[in-house]
């Protein structure tokens, strides 16, 4: 059985996008908060991968992230959980949430008052350690009873 994973990245890390396809994964890889909202309506997830700092599109903005409600993307991976939170519960989606620039401990806070488990949010994920990535991913699916391969 595939896994279908939703990442949520503004950036282009192709080398990651390639590596989780190539591990089996169905991977839709959402640049801005309204692509991931599209996603969303269309697919249920196994995963649900979050980047913290993402920069707000007006197509955004046209969905309903503000400057303000995200801190003007500081926290747009935030303002996402917590508007499909429930969405992500009913489809039984685990969910990661990173920062490139690292584990802040004022942002991880946020999370975990929301509900998210601290091991839940990852510290930097790059195409440099991809297998970081694996390994949670693998993790939260044995979590919820699924297994990979």
């Amino acid at each position: 059985m595939a896994f279908r994973i939703l990442w949520v990245e503004n950036d282009a890390m192709l080398a990651i996008d390639e590596a989780l396809r190539g591990e089996g994964y169905i991977l839709d890889h959402a640049y801005f908060l309204s692509e991931a909202e599209d996603y969303l309506k269309k697919n249920v997830y196994d995963v649900v991968i979050v980047d913290v700092l993402m920069a707000i599109e007006p197509e955004d903005i046209a969905a309903g992230y503000t400057a303000v409600a995200t801190l003007r993307g500081n926290e747009a991976g935030l303002a996402f959980y917590r508007r499909h939170r429930e969405d992500f519960e009913k489809m039984r989606a685990g969910l990661l949430v990173y920062s490139v620039l690292g584990n802040e401990p004022d942002i991880k806070k946020k999370f975990m008052d929301t509900g998210l488990p601290e091991k839940n949010f990852l510290y930097k994920v790059s195409e440099a350690n991809v297998n970081y990535l694996f390994q949670h991913i693998e993790r939260i699916l044995r979590l919820m009873g699924k297994k990979h391969g």
